[in-house]
């Protein structure tokens, strides 16, 4: 995983839509919610924020790169039937097999 650093996170920002960057401003991410109306009013200020200054981009926000050589994606079936597919990069191509549930 790769910081890419200020400008790079920025970018990334700013070139997400008013409403997402309006979320990540309110955002309290994994705290507890005690009250719904908590959270409402949070982002009601938060797009007034980003409507007032829409180049703002909060001082935390940082985007990471990750390079990954190999990626598996589960999907689950009730009768325990799952799907399984590995993508694997060898020599800059991607390769899938499909593994065992």
């Amino acid at each position: 995983m790769i910081d890419t650093g200020p400008e790079e996170a920025s970018l990334d920002f700013l070139a997400r839509s008013n409403s997402s960057r309006a979320e990540s401003w309110a955002g309290n991410q994994s705290q507890v919610l005690n009250k719904p109306d908590d959270l409402e009013d949070a982002l009601a200020e938060a797009r007034t924020r980003v409507a007032a200054d829409p180049a703002a981009v909060p001082e935390t926000w940082t985007r990471y790169d990750v390079l990954a050589d190999e990626v598996e994606f589960w999907q689950a079936d009730r009768e325990r039937h799952h799907r399984r597919l590995r993508y694997t990069l060898t020599a800059g191509l991607w390769h899938r097999e499909q593994l065992w549930p």
